[in-house]
């Protein structure tokens, strides 16, 4: 690590990011999917279709995202909740070409 990283590693961060900005370094904090998911711009652009917990079938309600890009009218919408871990397990093995008769020997042995 070469000096000035060295000497910048010790700051804070957010001290780090004003010493980089004024020697005009764009620098920024980089924010975490929960911040992001209740980042307020985030929130006015619509990016996640809320659903209830009830809707989803869950103990409690979830957040899917939507396109990150707009239309001016319609566009990509998001109508249904995901559907459950392993709810469409046969259908896309089936979908893949997998008999019946194999699908039930992945489940009796665990795989599925």
């Amino acid at each position: 690590m070469g000096r000035i990283a060295r000497r910048l590693y010790r700051k804070d961060e957010s001290i780090r990011r004003v010493i980089l900005n004024e020697a005009g370094v764009l620098a920024g904090r980089v924010a975490n999917v929960a911040e992001i998911v209740r980042d307020s711009q985030v929130a006015i652009r619509g990016f996640f279709k809320e659903f209830t917990a009830s809707e989803c079938g869950l103990n409690k309600g979830i957040k899917v995202p939507l396109a990150a890009y707009k239309f001016k009218t319609g566009g990509p919408r998001v109508e249904t909740p995901p559907p459950r871990v392993g709810a469409n397990t046969d259908e896309m093995l089936s979908s893949i070409g997998y008999h019946d008769s194999e699908i039930q020997i992945l489940r009796e042995n665990g795989i599925v």
